[in-house]
């Protein structure tokens, strides 16, 4: 896969994942789970660790998902 074709969707369809399916496994719903594919919800640290996990995706991965800008900041996350 090209590197700037890798998305929070794409990381998802590799592990062979419904939008449901990947929600559930982070705890969130599908139709947050799509928010974060389409750029409309930012995802706070949290999420994004949890995703790493549930996803099994190493450091360069994920880093695609913060570079589109998903990621909300520091402070945002922590008041969760």
């Amino acid at each position: 896969m090209n590197q700037e074709q890798i998305t929070l969707r794409s990381l998802r369809k590799d592990k062979g994942l419904s939008q449901a399916q990947a929600a559930e496994r982070i705890g969130v719903s599908r139709q947050t789970w799509a928010a974060w594919e389409l750029r409309t919800r930012s995802i706070n640290l949290r999420q994004l660790e949890k995703i790493r996990h549930s996803l099994e995706l190493d450091d360069p991965q994920i880093l695609h998902v913060v570079e589109w800008g998903a990621l909300t900041s520091i402070q945002s996350s922590q008041k969760t």
